[in-house]
């Protein structure tokens, strides 16, 4: 079984592994080619460069957009790839060359240019000190001052940084010592520039691609049923495809799909229809599970057309979308806050479970005597070399309560147990009137056994003072709860579950460890 330490450092290694792929396909663009808002080809550009994905996101234009701003309450700076949040981002651009084919290996060392602009300059000089922080070194390279980053920090092999007043460019050193800003392929830049100048813009040339394309047909070729078959010829007929996207606009959605001529255009538009219609029999059937509404208005809005070799799909605006849209952003950002705060309590429970298996017991029966004595330490300090915080468990001095001189400055140093919850109130330990040692005490069973609640009260003591929460205050904020709002808990087999006002009769049976309820 692997330790919290050993998966957290697997998912670490992983998301190292991604950054340095998707860097490259989500942030790329010369500084030349932004400030003209336009991409070209530059014939003397060695076809090994030829940039075959464009693309163009104005951030500060989305989120003007009233209807979106809910989206930037649920992206956090640890998903952005970098010391900046996702609020100081104004823009972002790309230009990707072609992978030679479907491998890691060969992605990872695609060329790619990126340009991420600022609103702030500061924000500028911020990120540039940060990585030189973090072990970047400063080289000069084809007259420019760049910086390379440290291999640690996830960046592909050959990866320079430039900086400008208001934004940066991260980009593979055959972009960035290149003569030249225009590395797109003709059919690249053709399909770019017939797109309308909206906030999300986006083009990719697949005939550029062809290599990989061609592993991605044969392999699909083999492995596809009856359903998909006929939609595997798509790789082989379409040349290229270009997005256009502006929430505010009628027609919010454009997607061009190239055909080399006529026949494959009308081909491309058949099964474009028959995509459609599939997709609409799967939101209708979908909408009967409480879809959010606001997919199925959508989805009514689709219309399709072919104009010579290109085939296209609309998406056009539906009255009312933006009040919907709203309603859906903003259960969304609850969903995804109720989600943060569901993984929060189960680190808890591992790092409970881990401790239960290394001394044979739960810290709760240490935690109540010293909380009965108005000193000693909480079942949080105790779990924490179970919760990736050793460090800060070696500072605490076991033998001295929490009010102790050397242990009274260490409840200032927050950790991610300690932490309010995104939705309110923080994780406290439920104190039955028997306080289970062990597993064994658990009669009336684990998964029916409540051990940690989110906890409402206004005011909260210091995590690590010994404190808990009684059955009946849990029920009495259970009965407070306002329409739409839950409890979560943990039991003690480690599942989470959600709690609302109509669960009072259940919770209560479930807050004793042993009453046989």
């Amino acid at each position: 079984m692997q330790t919290p330490h050993t998966m957290k450092q697997n998912m670490t290694d992983q998301n190292k592994h991604l950054i340095s792929i998707c860097i490259g396909l989500v942030f790329s663009l010369g500084y030349a080619s932004v400030a003209h808002s336009q991409i070209q080809e530059d014939q003397d550009v060695p076809a090994a460069l030829k940039a075959a994905i464009a693309i163009n996101i104005d951030v500060a234009e989305l989120m003007a957009n009233s209807s979106l701003k809910p989206l930037t309450a649920m992206i956090s700076d640890e998903d952005i790839p970098g010391p900046f949040s996702a609020s100081e981002v104004s823009k972002v651009s790309a230009l990707i060359a072609a992978p030679k084919g479907m491998e890691p290996e060969a992605v990872e060392s695609m060329n790619f240019y990126v340009y991420i602009g600022f609103e702030d300059p500061a924000t500028t000089e911020r990120v540039k000190n940060g990585v030189i922080a973090k072990g970047g070194v400063k080289v000069d390279v084809n007259n420019k001052s760049c910086v390379q980053p440290s291999p640690v920090e996830g960046f592909p092999p050959g990866t320079l940084m430039e900086f400008y007043p208001n934004g940066m460019v991260i980009a593979s050193t055959a972009y960035m010592t290149s003569n030249s800003n225009q590395f797109a392929s003709k059919g690249l830049a053709s399909a770019y520039g017939k797109l309308s100048r909206q906030p999300i813009r986006i083009a990719i040339d697949m005939d550029c691609e062809r290599e990989m394309l061609d592993q991605l047909h044969e392999m699909a070729n083999a492995t596809a049923d009856f359903m998909t078959k006929p939609y595997v010829s798509l790789i082989k007929e379409v040349s290229s495809l270009a997005i256009s996207s502006d929430p505010t606009a009628e027609v919010m959605l454009r997607i061009n799909v190239n055909g080399h001529d006529e026949k494959e255009g009308a081909s491309i538009k058949l099964k474009l229809d028959a995509l459609v219609g599939l997709g609409k029999g799967v939101i209708d059937a979908a909408s009967q599970e409480g879809f959010p509404g606001v997919v199925t208005t959508l989805i009514e809005g689709i219309r399709t057309g072919v104009e010579g070799p290109q085939a296209y799909v609309e998406l056009k605006k539906p009255a009312g979308f933006e009040k919907e849209l709203a309603k859906m952003m903003e259960q969304t950002v609850v969903t995804a806050k109720q989600t943060s705060d569901m993984n929060t309590f189960k680190q808890a429970m591992i790092g409970l479970h881990n401790y239960h298996d290394v001394n044979r017991g739960f810290p709760f029966k240490k935690h109540a005597q010293s909380e009965d004595a108005k000193s000693g330490l909480s079942w949080m300090v105790y779990i924490l070399p179970y919760v990736e915080e050793a460090v800060l468990f070696n500072q605490f001095d076991l033998e001295q309560s929490f009010n102790q001189p050397k242990n009274a400055p260490l409840a200032q140093q927050e950790m991610v147990l300690s932490k309010p919850l995104n939705t309110g109130g923080r994780i406290s330990w439920v104190r039955a009137s028997n306080v289970p040692q062990a597993f064994r005490d658990i009669t009336d069973g684990t998964s029916r056994t409540i051990c940690l609640i989110q906890n409402r009260k206004e005011s909260m003591s210091p995590w690590t003072q010994p404190t808990s929460v009684a059955p009946a205050e849990v029920l009495r904020q259970l009965r407070a709860l306002k329409e739409g709002e839950v409890m979560l808990a943990s039991l003690y087999d480690g599942s989470i579950q959600r709690f609302t006002s109509a669960d009072v009769e259940r919770v209560e049976s479930m807050l004793e460890p042993s009453d046989g309820k």
